[in-house]
């Protein structure tokens, strides 16, 4: 399989644009290599979203609205609306 050189070029929209450095709960114990490699499957993320995006036509969203009142604190107003939206 042949691979456009480009797609090892640094790009504009770079998960490195997109964030801050990646954050590990750990550094002393996650290697420099298991970062890398973090890193580089989240850019592939990107990678592969923004071309579905590109190419595939996606339908609309369609995900309803329940409102809740934030003074609602002993009410079921959030587990109401996430068993409606479910």
């Amino acid at each position: 399989m042949s691979v456009d050189p480009g797609f090892f070029a640094v790009r504009p929209d770079d998960v490195a644009a997109l964030s801050t450095t990646p954050h590990f709960r750990s550094l002393r114990s996650t290697s420099q290599l298991a970062r890398d490699q973090a890193f580089a499957y989240g850019q592939l993320a990107v990678d592969i979203a923004a071309s579905l995006e590109r190419h595939v036509e996606f339908p609309e969203t369609d995900v309803p609205s329940y409102p809740v009142s934030v003074d609602d604190r002993d009410g079921d107003g959030p587990e109401r609306a996430a068993q409606l939206v479910r």
